[in-house]
């Protein structure tokens, strides 16, 4: 084995050996809050047909939970009085058992308070373990926009289930919620990323039929964050000290040699 050769090895040797360092990048998997609805799901979707959107009111949330968060993952807390009105952007078209509408509109959920205990609370008693948002009760804590939205009739039959599957981009979540679960919003202008999923039974006929329920099924909202599990700056020193190590190793020996 000649000493490029013997480098090489040694080189690739010592990257599988250090620990905790990211070689392909930023780890893919997110930091995620999770808005839950429990079955059965309060409030009303509605849609006019033809060129109209998909409107949502008083859709109820019942109580937020963090996914691979910093902070207090897989803890669920609940919202009092959570609710969510949505207004999509206007239909465009569809299939046999779908109905497509366009991006932006209008996405806000809303709750009175945020119980930071596991304890059953069902009012906003301000007792000292809650968190109230501004301009409440309710207050705004999620607020933004979709980027598309589409409902699929998934059981068809007198009175057919549909699921909604949407794009959101919201503009901000609001910080103390999102600092509870160890998050921040981006800096600047940057938004999140979130995703909408509801269940519902309906009457409709897609593609450009209208649509009109109240007995929502189940459903949830959720946030995604940037990847969390990015190299830290000990592990990125780790891997240079260690690089520089071997380079030198490997140099003793070529002189010895």
């Amino acid at each position: 084995m000649n000493r490029a050769t013997r480098f090489t090895v040694i080189a690739a040797l010592a990257l599988l050996l250090l620990p905790g360092v990211a070689l392909a990048g930023p780890i893919t998997l997110k930091d995620t809050i999770d808005f839950q609805m429990v079955i059965p799901t309060s409030g009303s979707v509605n849609y006019a047909g033809g060129v109209n959107p998909l409107v949502g009111k008083k859709v109820a949330v019942d109580y937020v939970v963090g996914l691979n968060t910093p902070l207090h993952a897989g803890v669920a807390y609940n919202l009092i009085g959570g609710y969510i009105n949505f207004t999509t952007g206007n239909w465009t078209g569809g299939t046999a058992t779908s109905w497509d509408f366009a991006g932006g509109g209008s996405f806000n959920l809303y709750a009175g308070c945020l119980v930071l205990t596991t304890n059953p609370d069902q009012t906003c008693d301000h007792d000292g373990d809650e968190l109230v948002p501004p301009g409440g009760p309710p207050g705004l804590i999620v607020s933004g926009f979709w980027s598309s939205a589409t409902v699929t009739e998934t059981n068809p039959g007198s009175l057919p289930q549909l699921k909604l599957n949407a794009g959101l981009v919201e503009n901000r979540v609001w910080q103390p919620l999102l600092s509870v679960y160890g998050l921040t919003n981006p800096p600047g202008t940057g938004t999140l990323t979130g995703a909408y999923e509801l269940h519902m039974l309906a009457n409709g006929t897609p593609p450009g039929g209208p649509i009109h329920s109240t007995t929502l099924l189940s459903g949830d909202f959720k946030d995604e964050h940037v990847p969390s599990k990015i190299p830290e700056p000990a592990s990125l020193i780790l891997f240079g000290t260690g690089m520089i190590g071997i380079a030198g190793i490997v140099r003793r020996r070529m002189k010895r040699g």
